[in-house]
């Protein structure tokens, strides 16, 4: 079982390897669109991928998205649980800020007022509260 300094990254990272497979299939996408065999000035020679293989493929791609969204939804379910068990509201305030509504750390200190350093030294303290609550 991971402990919840991983959990909390390890959301933050799929979040982040999600919008990358996201943008590498719009991308792909774009591709196919602009394919010689959608045009009709088509020149013929060279491997030939057939187009019916290339939408094959985009759709393989959202299926994983999909599939890491789910553990990505799953994973934030389990968190904010944890989360929920801190009695102060500014620790749960800065954990899911950051780690569930992914704010950069200078955004959740703007959006409550705090300084950066006062966001930061919340932040070490909601760690700690919550690694206590889930032992």
């Amino acid at each position: 079982m991971l402990d919840i300094k991983s959990k909390l990254r390890r959301i933050r990272s799929l979040n982040q390897e999600i919008n990358a497979c996201i943008a590498e299939r719009q991308s792909l996408y774009n591709s196919f669109l602009k394919s010689p065999q959608l045009k009709s000035d088509y020149v013929h020679g060279g491997k030939q991928v057939s187009l019916e293989d290339k939408y094959l493929k985009v759709i393989e791609m959202g299926e994983e998205i999909n599939r890491k969204v789910d553990q990505l939804i799953d994973l934030k379910i389990e968190v904010s649980h944890l989360i929920d068990q801190l009695e102060d509201v500014r620790y749960r305030n800065v954990l899911r800020s950051y780690y569930l509504t992914e704010k950069t750390w200078e955004q959740v200190a703007v959006d409550n007022h705090w300084s950066y350093q006062h966001t930061m030294r919340l932040h070490g303290q909601a760690l700690k509260e919550l690694q206590e609550e889930i032992k």
